[in-house]
């Protein structure tokens, strides 16, 4: 499946989620197969309900892919559209000569 509508593309770029057109799962998976789909990056986990709202209202079929360990997909276009939680990556605090990885911010439930 492609998302080619200009709006629904805006709207991901809005809800920080990164668009990969025509991304093949075979790359993706431990089994190294799978056919081709738009991935959506999802960088402000947030985010999710109002992407999630966003597919919901536009019709767009989505699976989420974990680690893609033992999972079998089928090959060629997919009907679906791959989710994909990006992990936040810590930020790099410098003190002297001194560097610290902190963990993101918890987000408040």
């Amino acid at each position: 499946m492609h998302i080619r509508d200009p709006k629904i593309i805006a709207g991901l770029a809005e809800l920080n989620a990164e668009l990969q057109h025509g991304a093949s799962l075979a790359n993706m998976t431990s089994l190294g197969i799978g056919g081709t789909t738009d991935l959506v990056r999802i960088r402000k986990h947030e985010c999710l309900p109002g992407l999630l709202n966003l597919l919901d209202a536009n019709d767009i079929q989505y699976k989420f892919l974990g680690g893609g360990s033992n999972l079998l997909v089928g090959d060629g276009e997919l009907p679906w559209v791959v989710l994909q939680l990006v992990r936040p990556e810590p930020d790099v605090v410098f003190d002297g000569n001194l560097a610290m990885l902190m963990p993101p911010p918890t987000s408040a439930a």
